[in-house]
């Protein structure tokens, strides 16, 4: 729960539009947090859930996660699709 304010403050830091972050800021937040750019395409892929081109703020802790495990884990550990565990209920 602690991670999920702090990724919630971080995304509100972000200065989201309409409720959205676009690519670009993203980007420039992951690439703070030492992400190369194909661990970014493919958490980008996995966590824009709806394809819209914007994370909103339960995509974006999918993102949050995803990055957490390529972190610990490296890349290889990104699943080649999202697991039903780690979909918002917003998303069903």
């Amino acid at each position: 729960m602690i991670k999920q304010v702090r990724y919630e403050q971080f995304f509100n830091q972000l200065n989201p539009q309409f409720g959205k972050l676009s690519g670009g800021q993203v980007k420039d937040a992951f690439i703070k947090f030492g992400m190369e750019m194909t661990s970014l395409r493919d958490i980008w892929n996995l966590s824009d859930i709806d394809k819209d081109g914007h994370l909103d703020l339960d995509e974006w802790f999918v993102a949050m996660h995803l990055v957490d495990v390529v972190k610990a884990q490296g890349v290889g550990a990104l699943p080649a699709s999202l697991p039903l565990s780690l979909m918002p209920a917003s998303k069903y």
